[in-house]
């Protein structure tokens, strides 16, 4: 993770990627999310990040923020919001670790109804078209796939690989 931001190369961390790649640039994670965070929560805002009873179909909600690559790729994904409304699609979850303080660098992409941060991009290091991007994602798209198909479930699901190699 140090070598590519020090050189530039495009970096998109997938799960355990995107802690490495927050940790790297001075950011901290949750040891143990159950414990640190969920427990915390009010009862209506806790979120189940790993179940391993259902471990590829187990999905929690998570809100898109306005404006972000994560947002514009999973844009037209669910029905028409009222304004102001924030778009929210389930995400697969096999983490117990995640980002507790966000290095200064990034921007907030996604967030856990108990307030973890689902995803996270450097706005100043984004310019896909000329191959530059650095974000780290919690969920693993490519493995958001409908039961017993090779159909993502959602159209943006792709769209992170998209950008990488475009």
């Amino acid at each position: 993770a140090k070598l590519c931001l020090e050189r530039n190369i495009p970096y998109l961390g997938i799960c355990r990627g995107s802690q490495v790649l927050n940790v790297a640039c001075g950011g901290t994670l949750y040891q143990d999310i159950g414990k640190e965070l969920s427990k915390k929560c009010d009862q209506s805002q806790r979120v189940m990040h790993i179940n391993y009873d259902d471990y590829d179909g187990h999905r929690h909600a998570v809100k898109l923020v306005k404006n972000t690559p994560l947002c514009h790729w999973f844009q037209g994904e669910e029905e028409e919001k009222e304004e102001g409304e924030e778009m929210e699609i389930l995400v697969n979850s096999y983490h117990h670790q995640g980002v507790k303080k966000l290095a200064e660098r990034f921007i907030p992409m996604a967030f856990a109804s108990d307030g973890l941060i689902e995803g996270f991009y450097d706005p100043e290091c984004y310019n896909p078209q000329d191959g530059k991007f650095i974000m780290g994602l919690q969920f693993h798209p490519e493995r958001m796939r409908k039961p017993d198909s090779d159909e993502f479930d959602y159209p943006g699901c792709p769209f992170a690989y998209k950008v990488a190699y475009s």
